[in-house]
């Protein structure tokens, strides 16, 4: 037990000195709210450092440009956002959302691979493992999800529904889909797969693997993004305002007046999709990496 105790105690400590400056530039840039954001991100952050330093600064690169993204051409989206749930602060149950299944699957990483190996006085095991595959895929879908949102925005087209693709949708439409929204899910989730990547190369520099892993990551990662928007065509709570004449996930409108519930399940909103869709992507992730046979020191 040593060994595992003494990992927590310098994990811990390093995490705290990294992290106290991080949170500070976010409060100042006011990317998360106080103080609910502000603890569930301190809380996120520490946690996912503690499990590995890579996935956390995957983790942090993810939150920080989705974070620049968002509030990029703010002026532009002004309306848009009017019906989405949340705006640019991400409060506690966004960060929630955003880390849970990476945390969850990290956390297993630790229980199954990491601590054994280390109180046993074997090789640590970095990034070779299935379920630390799974958290990094999570981080995919949320960083593919977040700029295809943000940027699908932008479109001169508008955007497709997902589940019926001959018809079109007000831009910010949950379930509503365009070119340029899905080119920067690929990229986005290329963005997450390559630290990823260009880690395990460095660990592992004449592992053959490594292109299919990050092919499979980018994949599960769009594909993560994709499930989140057809959870939000389908399942996804979405109401309508009867004096603006909207939809919009909100259950009061931004003019003030309470909206009804038009399609989906209540309970289920934003977050929750975000949840889940990452979740589904992690286990496919976990699948994927057992099924290429990966077996390395």
């Amino acid at each position: 037990m040593e060994p595992i105790i003494e990992y927590l105690l310098q994990s811990i400590i390093i995490g705290i000195v990294l992290n106290f400056p991080l949170l500070f530039v976010i409060l100042k840039k006011e990317y998360l709210t106080v103080p609910g954001g502000t603890v569930a991100g301190a809380i996120a952050t520490l946690l996912i450092f503690i499990i590995s330093p890579i996935l956390w600064i995957a983790f942090v690169t993810f939150f920080i440009s989705s974070s620049v993204i968002s509030k990029w051409r703010i002026s532009y989206k002004k309306e848009i956002l009017e019906n989405f749930a949340k705006g640019t602060k991400r409060d506690s149950w966004q960060v929630f959302s955003n880390s849970f299944p990476s945390i969850i699957f990290g956390l297993l990483y630790l229980v199954i691979d990491f601590f054994p190996n280390l109180a046993a006085g074997l090789p640590n095991m970095p990034l070779n493992s299935p379920w630390l595959f799974g958290a990094f895929s999570a981080i995919a879908t949320h960083t593919s999800d977040t700029w295809m949102t943000e940027l699908g925005i932008f479109s001169p087209q508008k955007p497709r529904l997902i589940t019926k693709l001959s018809q079109t949708v007000p831009s910010g439409t949950s379930g509503g889909i365009t070119l340029i929204g899905t080119i920067s899910g690929i990229i986005g989730s290329s963005f997450t797969s390559g630290i990823y990547c260009c880690a395990f190369s460095f660990i592992y520099p004449h592992e053959k693997c490594i292109l299919p892993l990050f092919l499979g990551m980018v994949i599960i990662g769009l594909g993560g993004g994709l499930i989140d928007s057809i959870e939000g065509a389908t399942i996804q709570a979405i109401y309508y305002c009867e004096h603006c004449l909207k939809e919009t996930e909100k259950k009061s409108h931004s003019c003030g007046n309470t909206t009804k519930l038009i399609r989906g399940i209540p309970f289920l909103n934003n977050d929750l999709v975000n949840l889940t869709s990452a979740l589904l992507s992690a286990f496919l992730a976990l699948f994927l990496y057992i099924l290429l046979n990966i077996n390395l020191p």
